[in-house]
C-alpha cells in the first residue's frame, strides 16, 4: 500500500470516476484535485500539498471540443500540473496517454519502441502532454509511468465507440459508422485500467507502457457483435479523423507485472442486449 495518498487529477471523468471508487475500496488514501488546473493558484495549492510519499494519478484531459480546448485540457494541463515535479523529484507519478500518439505507424501492433508519429490533434496534444512531464521531471525513468490507451468501455461511459454504439441502438436500434469499418481497435476494460494503475502505485515499475486487451477488432467485426444480438440500421458516412488503426501490444507490461486483462469487449457487449 502507498505510504501516502493517491492524488487524482481528472476524477470527475469516466476513469477517474472509477479509479476513486476503486482505490476507497483497497483502502488507498485518495485527495482530488478540485478546480482549473490552469489556474495559477490551483496549481500552487497542488504543489503546496503533495508530498514525496504521495502518487500522483494525471488523468486530467479531453478528446472533445475546439483544437484550442483539445491543447489545453491534454498539453496546458498537463504542462501546468508537470511544472510541480521539478520541485518534488521523489513524488511517483502516473499519467494516461493514448495510442493517438503512434499516430498511422503502419506496425501491427504496436509496441513501444515505435515511433510517434500522431495524425491527429488530440494525439499531437497528448505527445506534448508525456514530453512536457519528461521534460519536467528531470529524472522521469526513475519516477514517471506512461500508459498509452486504446479504447476505453465500461460501466457509465458516455463516449467512445462502444458506449456510443449501445446508447444508439437502445434508443433508435441505429448506429453511425464512420468510415469503412476496416480500422482495427484494441480496447480495454475501465476496471482492467485502474487495477494497473493502482497496482502500479505500490510498485517501483516505471516507464512508457502500452495497455491492452490481447484481442483487438475492426470497427466492421464491432457491427457483427451487435448485430448478433440484436437488429441494427447501419448508416455510414465518412471517417471523423485520419488515424486508421490502433492496435496495441501489451505484452511488455504483462511480463514485467504479470497484468492481464480480464474482460473482453464482445462479452460486455453480449452483456448489454442478453
Amino acid at each position: 500500500m502507498v505510504d501516502g495518498r493517491l492524488i487524482i487529477t481528472g476524477h470527475n471523468g469516466f476513469v477517474g470516476k472509477r479509479l476513486v471508487q476503486m482505490a476507497d475500496l483497497q483502502g488507498f488514501k485518495v485527495r482530488t484535485v478540485e478546480g482549473n488546473l490552469l489556474d495559477e493558484l490551483i496549481i500552487k495549492k497542488l504543489s503546496d500539498n503533495i508530498s514525496d510519499k504521495d502518487v500522483l494519478v494525471h488523468l486530467a484531459g479531453g478528446f472533445f471540443g475546439s483544437e484550442d480546448e483539445i491543447i489545453q485540457k491534454n498539453a496546458s494541463v498537463s504542462l501546468m500540473v508537470s511544472k510541480i515535479l521539478s520541485k518534488k523529484p521523489n513524488v511517483k507519478v502516473i499519467i494516461s496517454s493514448t495510442g493517438a500518439v503512434y499516430g498511422n505507424s503502419g506496425a501491427d501492433p504496436i509496441n513501444e519502441s515505435t515511433s510517434l508519429n500522431p495524425n491527429t490533434l488530440y494525439g499531437l496534444a497528448k505527445k506534448w502532454g508525456e514530453e512536457a512531464f519528461k521534460m519536467q521531471m528531470k529524472h522521469p525513468l526513475k519516477k514517471l509511468t506512461i500508459f498509452r490507451l486504446p479504447s476505453l468501455y465500461g460501466p457509465n461511459n458516455e463516449l467512445g465507440v462502444i458506449a456510443r454504439w449501445i446508447d444508439s441502438i437502445k434508443k433508435t436500434k441505429g448506429i453511425i459508422l464512420h468510415g469503412s469499418g476496416d480500422q482495427k481497435r484494441s480496447f480495454l476494460h475501465v476496471d482492467d485500467l485502474c487495477n494497473a494503475i493502482l497496482a502500479n502505485a505500490q510498485s517501483d515499475i516505471v516507464g512508457t507502457f502500452n495497455l491492452s486487451e490481447f484481442d483487438y477488432y475492426s470497427l466492421a467485426d464491432i457491427v457483427q457483435v451487435l448485430k448478433s444480438h440484436t437488429s441494427v440500421n447501419v448508416k455510414v458516412v465518412p471517417a471523423e479523423n485520419s488515424l486508421e488503426s490502433m492496435i496495441l501490444d501489451p505484452e511488455l507490461y504483462c511480463s514485467m507485472t504479470g497484468w492481464r486483462p480480464s474482460h473482453n469487449v464482445k462479452d460486455f457487449i453480449g452483456s448489454h442486449f442478453d
